[in-house]
């Protein structure tokens, strides 16, 4: 059994829990830690609503039961209509500002769907269409490929699909190839 960790009684370890969607190992280790992050953020004062917060992350025995998601996904899709601040609309906490419910809502969803598990047509039902889609030749696409870990070397058979935060200043978008998205990151404009 070299390679294999084992417990103290000379077994493998058993899983708490087999996700409903079936998470990889690297998608669990970043959503443990964007929850670790959240909770550093929250020590240091930044994110007031621990409450909130705590909903996000919360799951049914520590398993995902695909209900979660979608409920998420609907109150983002009623967050997309409301205008803010860098929308032309008035600035909105909830909808405008660093960790309001829309950017905890969308984080949640980028670490949930952008795990290699969902095709595009399932993710496009949840959130809604995208914003953006950037394809090779698109000025956004570039844009996209010069942030850390992208080149247009393997870029090359992916679309983006995007989804704005806080208009085109701040987004989330999803990678997808051949049907499937196969990663999710952020655009920050930096203020």
């Amino acid at each position: 059994m070299t390679g294999r960790r084992l417990n103290s009684a000379g077994k493998p370890p058993q899983a708490f829990c087999k996700p409903a969607n079936n998470l990889t190992e690297v998608a669990i280790i970043r959503y443990r830690y964007s929850i670790f992050l959240s909770g550093l953020l929250f020590i240091a004062g930044l994110v007031p609503l621990v409450a909130e917060a705590a909903w996000l992350t919360k799951t049914a025995g520590g398993c995902d039961t695909g209900a979660q998601t979608e409920r998420l996904a609907a109150e983002f899709r009623s967050f997309r209509s409301l205008p803010g601040h860098f929308s032309n609309g008035p600035w909105t906490d909830e909808v405008d500002r660093w960790m309001g419910r829309k950017h905890r809502l969308m984080r949640e969803l980028g670490l949930r769907l952008g795990d290699g598990e969902y095709s595009r047509a399932r993710v496009t039902k949840w959130l809604g269409p995208p914003d953006q889609i950037a394809r090779k030749g698109d000025r956004l696409f570039d844009l996209i490929i010069r942030l850390p870990g992208y080149s247009a070397a393997t870029a090359a058979g992916h679309e983006f699909m995007v989804y704005s935060w806080r208009g085109m200043h701040d987004f989330l978008f999803f990678t997808s190839e051949d049907g499937m998205i196969v990663g999710s990151d952020w655009w920050h404009a930096g203020d």
